[in-house]
């Protein structure tokens, strides 16, 4: 799953496809809008191998 934001439309979509992500995103990116693109399961594994400030 990719989370899309694009910060100058206040917009956020979740989307199951990377296609669709790409999309969306290059659509804003081509109006020169700030637009960020996540993958969502890749963010989840790296939250979870991060290392706890107490440990």
């Amino acid at each position: 799953m990719y989370r899309c934001v694009c910060r100058d439309c206040r917009e956020e979509v979740i989307f199951e496809e990377y296609d669709a992500a790409q999309e969306f995103f290059t659509r804003h990116a081509s109006q020169s809008h700030e637009v960020e693109l996540l993958n969502l399961a890749a963010r989840t594994e790296e939250l979870r191998l991060r290392p706890t400030d107490d440990g």
